[in-house]
């Protein structure tokens, strides 16, 4: 599932291995200025000003993403 909202390119998907568990969700900003997000099923949202690829199998968060705190 993917889609453009508010310069942001949104892209979601499953697990390849284990759909019914484990999925991942990534934003990345049409500006190149912009910080990407990332979220899975853990529901912790990270950023990242570097691009970076997310693991289809795992969907766990890519190393060096910074969590997001209130």
């Amino acid at each position: 599932m993917s889609g453009t909202k508010f310069g942001y390119a949104f892209e979601a998907a499953p697990s390849t291995t284990e759909p019914c568990i484990r999925w991942h969700a990534k934003a990345t900003p049409l500006d190149p200025g912009a910080r990407s997000l990332f979220t899975n099923q853990v529901g912790i949202v990270y950023a990242s000003r570097a691009s970076f690829t997310v693991d289809a199998r795992t969907c766990e968060a890519p190393k060096g993403l910074l969590p997001i705190r209130d």
